[in-house]
């Protein structure tokens, strides 16, 4: 009996000191990767980026093919040869240069459409870094959540267990119920549980984080560091208006519609013939060499219906691009508002969170610990106030995690890094 009442209270000034942060376990050590140092890696090395950058590249080569001239032809004709294969007594050799030459304006209005459709595609390759660096914050922000939850769980664990030592202990002593015992080992097993969830979703956030940066699955890293919380310092409206003209998504979309235009105009211009220029040297047997000339022009105006059809297409195309550009803009401006929105309320509420909910928490928990230590109060209490410290500590890791999820998705938004 008298070391029953010796180890409970012996347990109860344990208990505080486990409120305290304490570093991961030593087996669990992994080389350590900056946020700043998992971005730039991404976008150096990332496949969809990559892609991007290729796709653009290629584009960038096309107006050079579709602005110049057909390749000229060279032909050679034999006329009136007496026998098969006999060229050299052919009455006339024809050997003739010719050159296909579209309507004056044409190849102009194709080059400016191809160079509209690289600079679109630029501008995409741009939103894909974009895109990348905010989905590799946001992998990097759950796997910081992770590891923090996961920190303060085992911490929680063994506070558990020792609120599980103390009512064991007094329960020995006759001084709590058995129920007391049993709700301290119920909460130490669901921490247990806990565990393993958290553990997976710091499998799952790293597995994202290396498919990112096109490492292999078994790469290991954790990350370096709490994220910062600050407020953003530029109003949302001004967010808003730089999102609806700058981001590359919006720039592509717009580039697109000046494509579309372009291609208008040029399919217009399909009602007006092109034309072939051949120059001709005649070689002929027993007479007079001498030189020929021919001029080949279309007739475009038979066959009206297809080209009609082609304006048909392009106006559609064109009015196409237009919507997408105004789609393209709501869904940045809805984007800025929505992002902004969340951002902020989960900065608002990491500082409740941390600087008033959780000094508050603490306070109820050691005074309800007090109290059961002295008999004043029952352990049901002491849980209550247990979880829902544990709750508002994982809360707060957790909101920090949604700003920067939430602020990555804003930057990739507006086009540019916020202050």
């Amino acid at each position: 009996m008298t070391r029953a009442r010796w180890t409970a209270p012996r347990a109860m000034l344990l208990i505080p000191a486990l409120l305290l942060p304490f570093p991961a376990h030593a087996g669990e050590e992994a080389p350590v990767l900056p946020l700043d140092a998992a971005v730039a890696e991404a976008l150096r090395v990332n496949p969809e980026v990559q892609a991007a950058e290729h796709a653009w590249r290629a584009a960038a080569h096309i107006p050079k093919q579709v602005s110049g001239l057909d390749d000229p032809t060279l032909s050679y004709e034999s006329w009136n040869t007496p026998n098969a294969l006999t060229f050299d007594r052919a009455e006339s050799n024809i050997y003739s240069v010719g050159q296909k030459i579209p309507f004056p304006g044409k190849l102009g209005l194709r080059g400016k459409a191809a160079r509209l459709s690289a600079e679109a595609e630029e501008q995409r390759f741009a939103q894909k870094r974009l895109e990348v660096a905010a989905k590799v914050t946001a992998a990097y922000a759950d796997l910081v959540q992770a590891e923090r939850d996961l920190e303060i769980v085992r911490r929680y664990r063994e506070l558990a267990r020792a609120l599980s030592d103390s009512a064991r202990a007094r329960y020995e002593a006759g001084e709590a119920a058995q129920q007391d015992v049993i709700q301290a080992d119920l909460a130490r097993t669901r921490l247990e549980t806990e565990l393993n969830d958290l553990d997976e979703t710091r499998i799952g956030a790293l597995a994202r984080l290396n498919a990112l940066l096109d490492r292999p699955q078994a790469s290991a890293a954790r990350a370096s560091a709490d994220l910062p919380v600050k407020p953003i310092a530029v109003p949302v409206e001004a967010l808003e208006a730089r999102a609806t003209e700058q981001r590359p998504a919006v720039r592509a979309a717009s580039l697109e519609v000046d494509r579309a235009e372009t291609e208008q105009r040029l399919a217009r211009r399909r009602y007006l013939p092109d034309f072939e220029v051949r120059g001709s040297r005649w070689v002929n047997r027993g007479a007079d060499d001498g030189y020929g000339a021919m001029l080949v022009v279309n007739v475009p105006w038979v066959w009206r219906g297809k080209h009609d059809a082609a304006n048909a297409e392009a106006r559609e195309r064109a009015r196409g691009a237009q919507a997408m550009l105004r789609s393209e803009r709501n869904v940045a401006a809805g984007g800025v508002r929505e992002l902004y929105a969340r951002a902020d309320r989960a900065r608002r509420n990491a500082d409740i969170v941390r600087t008033a909910l959780l000094p508050q928490a603490r306070l109820a928990f050691e005074s309800s610990l007090a109290g059961y230590g002295v008999g004043e109060n029952d352990f049901p209490s002491v849980l209550d106030t247990f979880e829902g410290l544990l709750y508002l500590e994982t809360q707060a890791v957790n909101e920090v995690a949604a700003f920067h999820r939430s602020r990555a998705g804003l930057e990739e938004m507006v086009g540019e890094p916020i202050p």
